[in-house]
Parts: structure tokens; C-alpha cells; sequence
């Protein structure tokens, strides 16, 4: 049995496969060896599979989930041979052991981390442990983490490019940060999925401000309301819509995230211009809009 090990925003992850993987650039900085993991995950090849049929509670095009004794099933499907399901991953009630059996002719869709990783339902681990991915750009700043945050190409990547060059801050994530409450310190950290940019540090920094992206322009920035953040930020988070507990525990953490971190809404061009005003409002000065 082949062990790997990942620490990633603090909660560690131990895989257990029949055979060796290879272990892929971006979760190479959070590959880390621990004596107590909060997550096992165990990976086994069977050759006579019950694959559920009947109705779907969820359907995308890599997997689809069933209900089943008061469980949740991922059922993974193959895209090209008219969706025939390969793999099932499964839950204790604990949260902690998930187990994946598959059928032995798709042992290749294990054959690396990152294609290992996306058969555990990672987001929902992350949820028992207290943390969710927000669909942004991380950087880190003088004046703390700054999270861009909105929809795929409003430009997100490209203000964390501008901070970078005009301020020398450092870019943590482009595209899938980590985020979570620790000690009434809500925390971003860095993790392995970053879109197509090469930003994947396993660094955490305190969150000073969330950045709600617009495209302008001119740059205007303002300070949004608890409630209208939360819509905003509930369309960035990934989500499990079939799951009851899960939604309710990001609704929570995202009412405590609106209420207790600074939002801004900030409609922008991308120039120094933009970084200028944002670092304006960050100090408090008494003319940033």
C-alpha cells in the first residue's frame, strides 16, 4: 500500500492507493508528512461493482450523486463511453474515512494526485473541517490578505498582477483560495487549484479586506452591506445544492465572513489607478471613492 500525505489550509489529508502516483507540480508544495491526519482516504480496485440507478439528486458531467440510507454517493462516470460509471466514493458518518472503490480498467483515472484528489469530494472535507474555497485571487499585502472575488473573467487575476507589480505583494492563489475562522481570525490559504495561473503557495494570511470585482471605465470603490455581500459571495463559493447540512454550514460561515470582514464593491480598469484607490481605502484615507 502506497501512503501520501498532503497538508493543505491546515488539515491533512492521507491517501491510500495499491499503487504509486505521480504527484503533480501544484500539490507538490503541500505534500507533507503527518503523524495525525484528519482525513483518510482509502482507494481500492474491485471488480464486481452495484452501481446505483434510479433517481439522481445531482448530475454533472464527471459524476452524479444518489441518496442512500441516509448517505450521500458519488458515482463517477466516464465522459466518452456514453457515461458509464467506473468509481463510487463514499462517507462515514464520521468525516474523517472516505473510501473510493473503482473497477480495475480505469485504474489510470488514479494514476496522479490531482486525478486521485478529484474522486475524494474534496470541498466537502474541507467543509468538516471548517473551511471553504472562494472562487478569487489571493494576495498578500502590508495591510493583509486581499481577495478578489467574481465571476470567471471579470479580471481577478489581473488586479493581483497589478498589486504585484506596483506594490510587490505576493500572489498566493489565482483562482481557489482557502478560507476559514480560526481563534475569531478568519484566515485564506493558498491550495492547489489556481485556474491556469502558476499561483498554488501553501501560505496563510490573515484577511484584511474582500475585493466584489466590476469592470469600469474608471475605478470606484464602496463598502457593500452584510446582505448584499452575501449574495454576491454565496455565487462564488463551491457549493454542494443537494446536500442540506452543507448548504446550511456555508450559509452560516458566509453570514459571519459579511459581518465581520470589510466588503467592497469596486468597479475598476486595470492600471495603477485601480491599485491606487484600493490601497487608499485600506488606509483609511478620508477621500478613496
Amino acid at each position: 500500500m502506497n501512503t501520501y500525505d498532503f497538508q493543505i489550509a491546515e488539515l491533512c489529508f492521507r491517501l491510500y492507493l495499491d499503487h504509486e502516483v505521480i504527484v503533480n507540480e501544484h500539490f507538490k508544495p503541500f505534500q507533507l508528512e503527518t503523524s495525525k491526519p484528519d482525513f483518510y482516504i482509502e482507494f481500492i480496485q474491485e471488480e464486481n461493482m452495484n452501481f446505483l440507478e434510479g433517481r439522481r439528486l445531482f448530475s454533472n458531467v464527471g459524476y452524479e450523486v444518489f441518496g442512500e440510507r441516509n448517505h450521500f454517493v458519488r458515482q463517477y462516470v466516464e465522459q466518452k463511453l456514453n457515461r458509464k460509471p467506473y468509481a463510487q466514493r463514499r462517507l462515514a458518518d464520521d468525516g474523517k474515512r472516505i473510501t473510493v472503490k473503482y473497477l480495475p480498467d480505469f485504474k489510470y483515472a488514479f494514476s496522479e494526485i490531482t486525478n486521485s484528489f478529484s474522486h475524494i469530494g474534496f470541498e466537502e472535507l474541507l467543509m468538516y473541517g471548517n473551511r471553504l474555497i472562494l472562487h478569487a485571487s489571493l494576495i498578500t499585502t502590508e495591510y493583509g490578505g486581499i481577495l478578489f472575488s467574481g465571476p470567471s473573467g471579470i479580471g481577478k487575476s489581473t488586479q493581483a498582477r497589478l498589486w504585484k507589480e506596483y506594490k510587490g505583494s505576493e500572489i498566493i492563489n489565482g483562482d481557489r483560495p482557502i478560507m476559514g475562522k480560526i481563534d475569531n481570525v478568519w484566515y485564506a490559504w493558498g491550495s492547489p487549484y489556481a485556474g491556469s495561473s502558476t499561483y498554488h503557495s501553501s501560505k496563510k494570511v490573515p484577511v484584511r479586506a474582500i475585493i466584489l470585482l466590476g469592470q469600469g471605465s474608471r475605478n470606484h470603490i464602496e463598502p457593500v452591506p452584510p446582505a448584499v455581500a452575501f449574495r454576491k459571495l454565496y455565487m462564488q463559493i463551491t457549493n454542494n445544492s443537494w446536500n442540506r447540512w452543507y448548504v446550511n454550514k456555508v450559509v452560516d460561515m458566509i453570514n459571519e465572513l459579511v459581518n465581520e470582514i470589510p466588503m467592497y464593491d469596486f468597479v475598476c480598469t486595470q492600471d495603477a489607478d485601480a491599485v491606487d484607490l484600493v490601497e487608499r481605502c485600506l488606509k483609511g484615507d478620508e477621500e478613496w471613492t
